[in-house]
């Protein structure tokens, strides 16, 4: 089997995930440095972890867990924000509360519906090589 790998960009899927991976490296970079001169490294892994339990909950409830996991991180981030400025926790420790409710609230969704699924795991580790149109306009525009 004799395959050129010119011939992969003529298909749909490997165009969406090239550019897909172009825009991610790109805002991921600048976000990243960003982040790490204003000692907020650890935002990322703790709004992961809250995402988790935003698609827990859309998943439970039938809502889109993207649009669920996405107003569960805004949510988390004012929550972070406020924690900060109120003086209630150090920049670090508002992350880690955060990163705990989300996590184990996720945690307390999937035991209750049964254990994970196929469903769950898409959405948590995903494939570059599925990102579709409309994937491409929602990270572009985020």
């Amino acid at each position: 089997m004799n395959i050129n790998f010119f011939n992969l960009f003529s298909y749909n899927f490997f165009q969406n995930a090239l550019i897909g991976g172009i825009i991610v490296a790109i805002v991921c970079g600048l976000m990243g440095l960003f982040l790490i001169l204003k000692k907020e490294a650890m935002i990322g892994d703790g709004l992961s972890h809250t995402a988790f339990g935003g698609i827990a909950i859309g998943l439970l409830m039938g809502i889109n867990p993207i649009i669920t996991a996405l107003a569960t991180s805004i949510l988390a981030v004012f929550t972070i924000s406020y924690m900060r400025r109120k003086k209630i926790a150090t920049s670090d420790s508002a992350v880690a509360i955060m990163l705990a409710i989300g996590f184990s609230t996720g945690l307390i969704i999937i035991s209750i519906a049964g254990g994970f699924n196929i469903e769950l795991f898409n959405y948590l580790f995903g494939s570059i090589l599925t990102i579709t149109l409309s994937d491409l306009l929602l990270v572009s525009a985020l």
